[in-house]
């Protein structure tokens, strides 16, 4: 450990080069939180599945709208949102959403969920891990869909105020693509690695980033000192002055 004192030191992958030090914006993106409620009548269950497609008409132009922002910037990602608009209607997520609203009698963001996790046993079983690893977008886009369905607006990167580190479990590529460059010093996250979407993105915009630190989420607050190493992918919480002024991150 260098000279000095901090709070804690913890170590993830560093996924985009550079040294960031600065105040933390812990962006909590917890999952949406749900009611279940029984839907006694067919008539009740059409409104609901007509409730839900509006849901998804909705997620559909937020994702086109955040691509037709970022088409020129980053041109060789924005196919990423295509996957995830494409998914809004796959199957395996909007027609299994469907038919358990229609055979169960159960409201559309319970339907969702269940849909979710059917699908995660199926992709828990495909032995190629990129593919499996997949799943995480299919998560993305029904985080999305319940946020529309329940009105729960979660805390975003794109209403940042000030020049701050952000710290969270893990981003969405919407998310992601929406980082205001000129006020993101730095990124940490609980989740991911060097092939994900946001090690990718970071990476195009020079942003230092170290994700898999698995608690940092929970180990900052808002407002607190951080250094960030994209380098050794090393992140120092609290550090004092005399750590900050040996330059031995």
């Amino acid at each position: 450990m260098p000279p000095g004192n901090a709070r804690m030191i913890l170590k993830g992958i560093g996924v985009s080069p550079g040294v960031a030090i600065g105040k933390a914006y812990r962006v909590d993106r917890d999952r949406v939180s749900l009611v279940y409620y029984y839907l006694p009548s067919p008539a009740q269950t059409e409104k609901e599945k007509k409730r839900f497609d509006a849901a998804v008409d909705k997620t559909e132009a937020d994702l086109k709208e955040i691509k037709s922002k970022i088409a020129g910037e980053f041109p060789e990602h924005s196919f990423i949102l295509d996957t995830h608009i494409y998914m809004l209607r796959d199957r395996m997520l909007y027609d299994e959403t469907v038919r358990l609203i229609g055979e169960q009698g159960i409201n559309a963001e319970w339907a969702l969920r269940q849909a979710v996790e059917n699908a995660q046993l199926i992709f828990a079983k495909i032995e190629d891990e990129y593919i499996r690893s997949r799943i995480s977008d299919v998560d993305y886009v029904a985080e999305q869909v319940l946020e529309n369905l329940t009105g729960q607006n979660r805390r975003s990167v794109a209403g940042i105020k000030e020049r701050v580190i952000i710290v969270a479990q893990d981003l969405s590529p919407a998310d992601t693509f929406q980082l205001q460059v000129e006020k993101t010093l730095g990124l940490v996250t609980d989740m991911g690695g060097k092939t994900s979407h946001t090690a990718i993105i970071t990476r195009s915009l020079d942003i230092p980033s170290v994700v898999g630190l698995e608690n940092v989420h929970q180990a900052v607050r808002s407002g607190e000192l951080m250094v960030v190493d994209g380098y050794a992918g090393k992140v120092i919480i609290d550090p004092d002055e005399e750590l900050l002024n040996t330059g031995q991150h």
